[in-house]
């Protein structure tokens, strides 16, 4: 839900949309045990194809000798010192493993009128695409139960659940080391030890990194209890409590192990403790008048809301050995650092509604919401939303009209909803300690670097909608929808002057306000042509729109070269990129500029990286025993273009001491001879005026946003449910065997990995295949 008249009432907590979860809950009857249990594997969606080492070794020889010169230990160690016929296909060393995975799950549901319960537990293991043993485990359990007096005036809904996570991860992205050159030789010896060196000459392993690691435990305790008491028919009594108890434990470990020796290096271990509290407490008081043709209700109630979140970290440097990492006493130097915060949000609220003959809504919400992350001066908030429906459908004329359409409603809503989800005690002043200036008298000197702002207040979301949902004889139903809304007073941080003093920012609400836009659509259809034979179609379809909608004063700010009123955020501008010219092999150049400052060249806008639109799919067929179901998700989008990226950081090649200078195979259509034409410009380690000037008016042009439309197989199910012949004589209820598949297949142009990512050198998402069986008992 994200429209005003249905988010208001959850105050900040529902500024961006709220998403109702509905638990598992016990149901009337006798005693139901459910078994699950999935078994599966995880492999990398994507990896990146870059050069082999005879195509690195002619890339790196074509750039040396488009200089008119020759490899030399020099201008290139890689191809003097390394084997050139030895390979290592680095993607597929680092992310192309496969990881188990297990999914087991046990529930117990039953009860009658009065008493209704549900219990469960699960253990769940993941494994991952990278060497090495790295897995994330997790233990859950979950209860509720439900309470019901005969004469239904209480009414009490206890839910609990706990939870444990154990995770183990590399330290760093390894995605960072995707690029080293191929040649390498073997990674370990014959005793399993990494290599750092052939010969005499020193290269990163990329297995190093995977000694490095973190490790996380995390335990999630969350309960929740509804309490409502039925004062006289029309008037109840409720309250809503909450509770939250995380604890966080957090290893890193840089090793030695993970270096090399060469450079004498020290390993590292740093240990943190986060403990996360809140709790919640809503009274509530509702009314409600049901008679004859009127319907009429209402909702006084308040939020009592506070959390508290405890850090302790402590780093030791400096061990000599990765054996002497659980001695603290043997670390050479030591930094602890303790945080500690407190959050409170308070509020009233109150909600009315009106019904006339279910054929006219009308409701209306109010709330007051206040909140410790916000300046004295303006820490309260008045935020209400309205909200009409007209089911035209239950008009007579309208059934004689279309006597086919069961459903037919036109809703409208308008309203505004607060946003305080910013970090705590940003209208303080901030004080930190400043390595850059002599101590005083042997203790660190602070300098402030925020300035306070007591004025700091709450950002601001006004939302207004209309939809039409229309309904067909149970078969058919579409839905469309428009939306608009503007978010003004963001919290945002500006530079300061020096000539205000020596804080260099300030969090203010800024003087501007976006507008998100859209028009959403969904239609669903139903076939049946048996009693166990139908196919359902679901189909939705978003338009969206992004923009700055007014920013008072913005040529007087820094945002004047990257803003446009009327325009969207993330505007991209950039010099025309006119290609390669066909003679020398560079980027083109502007004529007449070439020489000139590049402040001189014409800056166009190349347009946005919002997504045009996106739209899903989803297929569920069912013939007999036999069920198939598949949701294909497609968005058009534009994107960082790949490529571009390769000439940003370190232009093919070239060659740098971390030796991160493979490129994607893409780069085999650069410019070679004259007359070519292409895209991308030659091979060369030229640093003359005219090849420098060339990548800096590349770098700055329009060529760095690309085409990233992409149509994915998200998921595809098959199950088959034993038939209740074969199952009954053994007490079963049901028996079901499916298999899975996620991220099963994408299909696209662009040219840089995981569309969803947009970089190729991001770890990608994650390909599973699960086969699973359930059984129910009763």
């Amino acid at each position: 839900m994200k429209d005003a008249d249905a988010t208001s009432i959850y105050g900040s907590r529902g500024a961006n949309g709220v998403i109702l979860i509905t638990t598992r809950q016990g149901a009337v009857g006798k005693p139901t045990l459910t078994l699950k249990a999935e078994q599966g594997i995880v492999q990398s969606s994507y990896q990146p194809v870059l050069l082999s080492n005879h195509q690195y070794v002619n890339m790196r020889l074509e750039a040396i000798q488009a200089i008119g010169a020759a490899a030399t230990a020099a201008n290139a160690p890689d191809l003097h010192y390394l084997d050139l016929t030895d390979y290592q296909d680095i993607p597929k060393l680092l992310i192309g493993g496969t990881g188990s995975l297990t999914n087991l799950h046990m529930s117990v549901s039953g009860g009658d009128t009065v008493v209704r319960y549900f219990v469960s537990c699960g253990l769940f293991r993941e494994g991952t695409v990278l060497p090495g043993s790295f897995a994330r485990k997790r233990m859950s359990s979950y209860g509720n139960i439900q309470y019901q007096t005969p004469n239904r005036r209480f009414r009490s809904d206890l839910a609990f659940s706990f939870s444990f996570m154990d995770q183990i991860s590399p330290a760093a992205d390894p995605m960072y080391s995707i690029k080293l050159v191929p040649m390498l030789p073997r990674l370990r010896d014959e005793a399993g030890n990494l290599v750092w060196k052939k010969g005499d000459f020193h290269f990163p392993n990329p297995l190093g990194q995977f000694y490095n690691t973190n490790s996380t435990q995390m335990k999630f305790l969350i309960g929740s209890w509804l309490l409502e008491y039925r004062l006289f028919n029309e008037l109840t009594l409720g309250t809503n409590l909450g509770y939250q108890f995380v604890p966080v434990d957090e290893q890193q470990l840089l090793t030695v192990a993970a270096q090399d020796s060469f450079f004498s290096p020290t390993s590292e271990r740093s240990a943190g403790i986060n403990t996360y509290r809140s709790w919640l407490i809503e009274p509530q008081i509702s009314w409600l008048h049901n008679k004859g043709t009127i319907i009429a209700g209402g909702l006084l109630g308040a939020t009592f809301q506070e959390e508290n979140n405890d850090w302790e970290i402590m780093r030791r440097m400096g061990y000599e050995s990765d054996a002497m990492l659980d001695i603290p006493g043997k670390a050479k130097d030591s930094i602890k650092t303790e945080y500690a915060s407190r959050y409170r949000y308070h509020g009233v609220y109150g909600r009315g509604h009106f019904s006339w003959r279910n054929r006219y809504l009308v409701n209306a919400t109010a709330r007051l919401d206040a909140s410790s992350r916000f300046g004295a001066a303006r820490p309260w908030a008045f935020f209400g939303a309205m909200g009409t429906a007209w089911v035209f459908s239950q008009e007579q004329w309208m059934q004689d009209l279309l006597p086919r359409l069961t459903h037919g409603k036109l809703r409208a809503s308008y309203g505004s909803s607060g946003n305080d989800q910013i970090g705590d005690y940003t209208f303080l002043e901030l004080w930190m300690s400043n390595n850059r200036l002599i101590p005083y008298g042997g203790t660190t000197v602070l300098s402030p670097v925020r300035e306070a702002n007591p004025w700091l207040g709450w950002e601001k979301n006004v939302k207004a909608e209309i939809a039409l949902e229309l309904e067909w004889k149970g078969k058919i139903f579409l839905n469309a929808a428009y939306y608009r809304n503007i978010s003004s007073d963001q919290v945002v941080s500006i530079q300061m002057p020096d000539q205000v003093g020596p804080a260099s920012s300030l969090l203010i609400n800024a003087p501007a306000a976006v507008m998100n836009r859209a028009w959403e659509f969904s239609l669903q259809s139903t076939v049946k042509w048996a009693e166990f034979n139908r196919w359902t179609s679901s189909f939705n379809l978003t338009i969206p729109h992004n923009e700055l909608y007014r920013f008072k004063g913005l040529a007087q700010t820094t945002y004047a070269s990257t803003l446009v009123v009327g325009k969207s955020l993330s505007i991209l501008h950039g010099y025309p990129f006119l290609g390669v010219d066909t003679a020398t092999g560079l980027f083109i150049v502007p004529a007449g500029n070439s020489m000139g400052s590049p402040a001189t060249w014409p800056v166009i806008m190349a347009g946005d990286s919002d997504p045009r639109w996106y739209a899903g799919w989803s297929n569920e067929c069912q013939l007999g025993q036999f069920r198939f179901s598949v949701l294909l998700e497609a968005r058009d989008q534009r994107a960082i273009n790949p490529l571009y990226s390769a000439y940003a950081t370190m232009p093919p090649g070239r060659w740098e001491a971390s030796m991160l200078t493979n490129q994607p195979v893409e780069m085999l259509q650069r410019w070679q001879k004259k007359g070519d034409q292409t895209s991308l410009q030659r091979w060369t380690i030229a640093t003359d005026e005219a090849t420098n000037r060339a990548l800096q008016y590349y770098k700055g042009s329009t060529d760095w946003i690309t085409n990233a439309f992409f149509l994915r197989i998200r998921n595809i199910d098959v199950s088959w449910k034993l038939p209740s012949a074969w199952i009954k004589p053994y007490r079963l209820k049901d028996i079901n065997v499916y298999v899975r598949g996620q991220n099963v297949w994408t299909f696209t142009g662009y040219r840089g990995g995981d569309p969803t990512l947009q970089s190729p050198f991001k770890l990608p998402s994650l390909r599973m295949l699960t086969i699973g069986l359930q059984v129910q008992f009763q």
